[in-house]
């Protein structure tokens, strides 16, 4: 089995929520509900600009007006992205390198498609070991 034929098409997770580097905490929070988020990427004019991780929320709740900080002031807008279609173990081999959780993965036309993570990753690789999945 070559490894190496794989995308990270079947395992990326789908995004439906975007913030934008100049909503407040407040509004991103209205905007996530119930739903709890590892990432969410920052989009700015179309363009990934940033992402936010669970962590940065887990640590504003420590300042009394977190509310009204600004996404940009505490986004890290170091992002990894890739396109639709890259191969697993490129990406894989990227994220470890980097150190990174996850990468945005963008759509031909530049739009975010999903999100590809630490956890994505190792749900391929044991589908992948089981045979459950086949080669591209």
């Amino acid at each position: 089995m070559n490894l190496s034929q794989f995308s990270i098409d079947d395992f990326t997770s789908p995004i439906d929520i975007v913030a934008h580097p100049d909503d407040s905490i407040h509004q991103l929070k209205k905007k996530i509900k119930t739903v709890t988020y590892r990432h969410i990427p920052v989009v700015s004019k179309g363009e990934v600009v940033g992402i936010l991780s669970d962590r940065d929320f887990k640590i504003l709740q420590l300042i009394p007006e977190h509310q009204d900080v600004r996404i940009r002031e505490i986004m890290h807008d170091d992002v990894y992205t890739v396109f639709e279609g890259s191969r697993m173990e490129e990406v894989a081999f990227e994220m470890s390198k980097r150190k990174i959780g996850s990468a945005i993965v963008k759509k031909a036309s530049g739009e975010v498609e999903g999100i590809f993570t630490t956890t994505d990753a190792l749900n391929a690789l044991i589908e992948i070991l089981r045979g459950d999945v086949n080669e591209n």
